[in-house]
């Protein structure tokens, strides 16, 4: 608290000035008090309290360079005014100046340690220097001197949020509210922290009430968006995703949210332009540009899609491979191969792998000696493929190559389209022949005229613990055990069960008779060790029926009649409003309706799997 008289014997002249400019302050003109403190100042560049106070005045009128420049010059004057090292820091910490925030502050402290404000903002700057226990300890302090403060408790939450303990930060924000019930970014803050513990309805609750007290706040009205798609409530979320971009059209989240949403809400076009906002605000955003990728390729522009889709490399979440593992010298297209190693690298998806070795007999036309980097349960069956000449299992050590290629950066390498997709209508894969006749043994060969259909049958994608970012998605791709045999325990067929991954085998395993009560089921999951054994499996079999899945693309591959059951907001891989797959021609879709619901999917599958059987 400073005394508003003068600090040392000034001119008359001067303290008219100051004085003017003290009374102005205290009736909030801002803009007129720091033009009369500069008087004071420029009579006296050595006055203390109109240096400090044209500080203040000038923070308020949100002028921070030149409150900077005052309080530094006050600093100067009288280093023992504890007060202006503090509004020093809290200025240089709006600034972003975290490390030079953080040394004000400590001179504000080291001259009176008790002091609630300057200990809070040396807690959020150290927060933002990633210090997060330190910046802990000074919030627990200040809170110790000031226990009514909403925007303590606020950062004590921040800081317990990055501290992984989310049940403390959540107890924290609620205390910022019990104080502070409209604090907006507590009730912001709250609801992201809830949704990382996965707790989407509470989340919900707590942003329906930041709507309210914000209602022209766009990041509220996208926070709300968010909460609504983790319920899987599309329609609603698309609303407040769009809401957000017209209260504030510059806001190149809400545009990248927005098209996620219509992606998910089959609005592939309106996802295109959300996207085409987003990235004119912000260029290089990966995910808003892969987003855009699958929006084009849904719609079949591959020529659109390719380039935009090798943004995968830098995403945040979910990247192919990561950058370390990418060294070797790229292949473009443009390079001769004649006679080069060519070091083809599987992604995380086994069905990419299962797609795109499509390209190896060009590549082999082209002169390479292909290599191949996949998942070990891949090795046998594409170690078979004519023109591999190695595989390696992921992780292993890489032999000497001369160029590399991503599996899913061919089809830009060769510019494919719709129409020239490699191997569009044949089978490029085959079975090995002593898994063909292993599992013919099993099965027993019979004659396929006279025995019964054999259909396989896959529900589920299994569940991959490395990749969360899968896991909403995984969701809606899968259907339940119980569903399924439902409509599919159907008489004069048998069964094969290829499902494997767990939960689902697991599921399934020792109760076979229980889910099939009237047809037949067989279960060989066991002799699935790999997918050279699946691929000699399903040459005994008659068609598949699964959900969009690795087995499903191996079954394609293969030449086999793939019935593949498809969730509405559909793979890029399956374009839009056709039963047929142009990577694929023994496929066929059968496509899940808006309402999301799997008993009409399977009841269509169920009436054609009877007449098959006639």
């Amino acid at each position: 608290e400073l005394d508003y008289g003068m600090s040392r014997q000034d001119s008359s002249e001067s303290l008219q000035h100051f004085q003017k400019a003290v009374q102005r302050h205290q009736h909030g003109d801002f803009e007129a008090a720091v033009l009369c403190y500069q008087c004071a100042i420029a009579l006296d560049p050595q006055l203390r309290d109109a240096l400090y106070l044209c500080g203040l005045a000038a923070v308020s009128c949100r002028r921070a360079g030149l409150a900077e420049t005052l309080l530094r010059a006050t600093c100067r004057v009288d280093p023992a005014l504890r007060d202006a090292h503090g509004q020093l820091g809290a200025v240089l910490l709006g600034d972003g100046r975290s490390s030079e925030a953080l040394a004000s502050l400590d001179r504000s402290l080291a001259l009176e340690p008790a002091v609630a404000d300057a200990l809070a903002n040396r807690g959020v700057a150290l927060a933002e220097l990633q210090r997060v226990g330190a910046s802990f300890a000074c919030f627990a302090r200040a809170l110790r001197l000031q226990t009514d403060s909403a925007e303590l408790y606020f950062n004590r939450g921040n800081s317990l949020a990055r501290l992984q303990q989310h049940a403390e930060a959540v107890s924290a924000f609620d205390a910022a509210l019990c104080l502070q019930p409209t604090h907006l970014r507590a009730l912001q803050a709250k609801a992201a922290t809830l949704q990382l513990r996965a707790q989407h309805g509470a989340a919900l609750r707590s942003l329906m009430v930041a709507r309210v007290v914000s209602p022209q706040d766009a990041a509220a009205c996208n926070d709300l968006g968010i909460a609504l798609r983790a319920l899987q409530n599309g329609e609603a979320a698309y609303g407040c995703h769009l809401a957000a971009v017209i209260l504030r059209p510059e806001f190149p989240q809400a545009w990248s949210t927005l098209g996620l949403v219509c992606l998910e809400t089959m609005r592939s076009g309106e996802a295109i332009s959300a996207y085409d906002k987003a990235l004119v605000l912000r260029p290089e955003h990966a995910e808003s540009r892969v987003g855009r990728a699958i929006g084009h390729l849904r719609l079949g522009d591959y020529p659109a899609a390719w380039p935009d889709y090798e943004s995968r490399w830098q995403l945040t979440t979910s990247r192919p491979l990561t950058q370390s593992t990418v060294t070797g010298r790229r292949w473009s297209g443009r390079e001769s191969l004649s006679g080069k190693t060519l070091l083809l690298r599987g992604e995380k998806g086994l069905g990419d792998s299962i797609q795109m070795v499509r390209y190896v007999p060009w590549l082999v036309d082209r002169g390479a000696h292909v290599v191949l980097e996949i998942p070990a349960p891949l090795q046998r069956l594409l170690g078979a493929l004519s023109g591999v000449r190695q595989t390696i299992a992921q992780g292993q050590p890489l032999p000497p190559y001369d160029y590399e290629c991503p599996m899913m950066s061919l089809p830009l390498v060769f510019g494919t389209t719709l129409q020239t997709i490699p191997f569009g209508n044949q089978p490029y894969l085959q079975p090995l022949p002593q898994d063909v006749a292993y599992w013919a043994n099993r099965l027993g060969a019979g004659d396929a005229e006279r025995r019964r259909l054999r259909v396989g049958l896959v529900w589920n994608g299994g569940f991959r613990p490395d990749q969360p970012e899968l896991w909403e998605e995984n969701s809606r791709r899968n259907i339940p055990l119980a569903t399924y045999a439902r409509h599919l325990d159907i008489d004069d067929i048998d069964f094969i069960s290829l499902q494997k991954g767990d939960p689902a085998e697991s599921e399934l395993r020792g109760r076979e008779r229980e889910f099939w009560r009237r047809g037949g089921l067989v279960n060989p999951a066991a002799g699935l060790h790999d997918f050279a054994a699946t691929a000699g499996l399903i040459a005994n079999l008659d068609l598949l029926v699964s959900v969009d899945t690795s087995t499903a693309h191996l079954a394609a591959a293969l030449g086999k009649t793939t019935w593949i059951l498809n969730r509405y907001d559909t793979c890029w891989r399956w374009l839009l409003e056709r039963e047929d797959s142009p990577w694929y021609g023994s496929v066929r879709l059968y496509r899940q309706g808006a309402d999301r619901d799997w008993e009409p999917v399977l009841q269509r599958v169920a009436d054609d799997l009877r007449q098959l059987a006639k």
